[in-house]
């Protein structure tokens, strides 16, 4: 007797469990980086995983951001929906100072959002 695969999942199952996952996340997760981080976790279970959530708008309308170079691939992800932005971009790592990081961040922002 042959075992279901993975494979054999239809795509709109697929996408019923991943909205059940994303939506109990967004019930019981507050911190917008750990939702985005759990989110980003499930699109390395396997490739037709990643396709379903990689390519799908509305698991991508919070972000949170912790570098600027994350910052182009999830708004590629959000595909011009509105979106709810949150983080911060000034890691403390005893190099220049605030003020120098700050100005670094915002030009590099600039160059994003173009």
């Amino acid at each position: 007797m042959n075992k279901p695969s993975f494979s054999s999942i239809p795509p709109e199952l697929m996408a019923k469990v991943a909205d059940d996952v994303v939506a109990d996340l967004d019930a019981t997760t507050p911190d917008p980086a750990t939702r985005q981080s759990q989110i980003v976790s499930l699109t390395h279970i396997c490739g037709r995983w990643r396709e379903q959530l990689v390519n799908n708008r509305k698991y991508w309308t919070a972000i949170f951001i912790q570098t600027v170079g994350s910052l182009k691939d999830l708004i590629a992800r959000s595909r011009n929906a509105t979106l709810t932005i949150a983080g911060s971009l000034d890691d403390n790592d005893g190099g220049n100072d605030v003020e120098d990081r700050r100005k670094d961040n915002k030009e590099k922002l600039g160059v994003v959002m173009g």
